[in-house]
């Protein structure tokens, strides 16, 4: 049960009192068991312990980087007893996790990983930097950066279209603790990712009825209370695009021979380094315990007016992503 007031507000030597005795007649509104409740002064709205880290999404030297070098691909396994969703026996496809977690400028030193962060994972389909679709890269002549977590779209034909459930193949991922003397009710995320992306156009080449039908690569963004298949992911918003080199070319979404791949006046393939940040609010949504910005889909291999063969193998800097780092801070 629960009581308001006609004339809420009352004047009493000059102060606005919200009192029952100063105030005037209560009206009575009850309210069923199954109402949504609100936060009370019970709740903690700001909890203490370490408030961002920074995941260098590369592999190699412990100093610099967040990942040792995976022996293998993950297969699908039984949802750990502390992730969400675990109930012994439902399955899910894991990432890579992160072995070590750094300041936010990334170079000052290595930080615990914090109790509210029960893991950070990349979904690879590769390792050992061999060619592939999703992995960390070996330096090639074309400026990608080694070691890197990246995606050629050149060799990702073969991987399903990613939905930000727990069966997506690409895809980076959040996992949370949401106890309340972790992460305080009133708190929420603020995401940065450092990544370079690049397509065969800019963004769109007008040529279907849909919009990401056009897009040359899509990363979207999902949130979730669970990691189970059964579990329906939200949409939360767009990743990738944008991108920011492009190929020139006919403006019909054929690639002609010959053509190069633009960054501002330099003819090369490759991609300036640039940072997007996002507010996941997860004060509103108490559920919200996995974060995965997935790959979508790519459009290299069909139709097949894109000429498959212009973006040698392993080339993510002619179509695909490289991500150099996710910063992760409670605001």
């Amino acid at each position: 049960m629960s009581f308001f007031r006609t004339n809420a507000i009352c004047v009493l030597s000059g102060i606005f009192l919200m009192t029952l005795s100063a105030c005037n007649t209560q009206v009575t509104e009850t309210t069923t068991s199954s109402s949504t409740s609100k936060s009370t002064s019970s709740s903690l709205r700001f909890a203490d312990g370490t408030k961002a880290v920074r995941i260098n999404t590369q592999n190699g030297a412990s100093s610099v980087a967040s990942f040792d070098t995976p022996t293998m691909v993950p297969t699908s396994t039984v949802i750990p007893t502390t992730f969400p969703g675990a109930n012994g026996t439902l399955t899910y496809l894991p990432g890579v996790s992160a072995a070590r977690y750094f300041e936010l400028d990334g170079v000052t030193g290595l930080v615990s990983k914090p109790d509210w962060l029960l893991d950070f994972q990349l979904g690879i389909t590769t390792f050992g930097g061999s060619s592939g679709c999703a992995g960390f890269g070996n330096a090639h002549t074309l400026l990608e950066p080694s070691n890197f977590y990246r995606t050629d779209e050149f060799n990702c034909a073969s991987v399903a279209n990613g939905n930000g459930s727990g069966t997506d193949q690409v895809f980076f991922r959040i996992l949370l603790d949401r106890t309340e003397t972790l992460i305080g009710t009133g708190e929420n995320l603020l995401v940065q990712v450092e990544y370079q992306a690049s397509g065969l156009r800019l963004n769109t080449d007008g040529a279907g009825t849909d919009v990401e039908e056009n897009l040359d690569q899509l990363w979207k963004i999902f949130w979730s209370d669970s990691l189970a298949n059964t579990a329906t992911p939200k949409t939360f918003g767009v990743f990738v695009p944008p991108n920011y080199a492009a190929c020139e070319s006919s403006g019909t979404g054929n690639v002609p021979a010959g053509s190069v791949c633009l960054h501002g006046s330099n003819n090369y393939r490759g991609s300036p380094v640039k940072v997007r940040q996002f507010v996941i609010p997860i004060s509103a949504y108490p559920t919200m315990k996995v974060i995965q910005f997935s790959r979508v889909k790519g459009r290299i291999n069909s139709p097949s007016s894109y000429v498959s063969s212009f973006c040698a193998v392993d080339e993510p800097l002619c179509l695909g992503v490289v991500i150099r780092s996710v910063s992760i801070m409670r605001i």
